[in-house]
């Protein structure tokens, strides 16, 4: 009797834990690694990072370019996957939902929405992994088109492709429908 007893508040617990809990399906950090290493390597709808590294900014090798000890494709496919560490801290910032105010459009109204995250993440990342946004990218590659010595440019370089990565593993996020939903609005809902 005593064993049915705890085996019925056990599935009790386990119904209401199921029940209560929100499900978020999401891009593993070495899925954000592999897509990230296959668009820095591989051309795609004509662009190909290899020639513009070539052709626009004289990297001889192109992505194979050795900035800091890292190829150039290195530093964009380990930025897909940095982009969720520190665990739980900067993932809590790879949600929008669009039908809410930017203000209160990130995860469950608290944190920043990824629209906003991917372009400034400010004093908050340097607190939680450090600003990987696009506007801190751009930044770097300013730096580095204009430095003055080559530790400098690799500097800035190694900064430049790694935040690409970061932005590019944000943009994969959007391709997932538990990332960009509506709170409350799921498929085959009327709402």
């Amino acid at each position: 009797m005593k064993k049915q007893f705890l085996f019925s508040i056990l599935v009790l617990f386990l119904v209401l834990g199921f029940l209560f809990s929100e499900q978020c399906l999401a891009l593993e950090k070495e899925t954000h690694r592999a897509l990230n290493e296959q668009i820095a390597k591989v051309p795609t709808n004509s662009f190909s990072l290899n020639t513009y590294l070539i052709n626009q900014l004289g990297f001889n090798i192109g992505v194979e370019q050795i900035l800091n000890g890292k190829e150039v494709w290195k530093w964009v496919r380990d930025g897909g996957r940095t982009e969720d560490e520190p665990m739980y801290t900067r993932s809590l910032n790879h949600f929008h939902d669009p039908l809410k105010t930017w203000d209160s459009s990130g995860f469950k109204g608290t944190f920043k929405s990824s629209i906003v995250w991917a372009q400034d993440q400010g004093w908050i990342g340097s607190q939680f992994g450090g600003d990987w946004s696009w506007k801190k990218a751009r930044d770097s590659f300013y730096k580095a088109l204009t430095a003055m010595t080559k530790i400098e440019r690799d500097n800035n370089f190694s900064e430049t492709f790694r935040g690409l990565g970061q932005a590019m593993h944000l943009v994969q996020n959007s391709s997932v429908p538990d990332k960009v939903k509506a709170n409350g609005i799921r498929e085959g809902s009327n709402g």
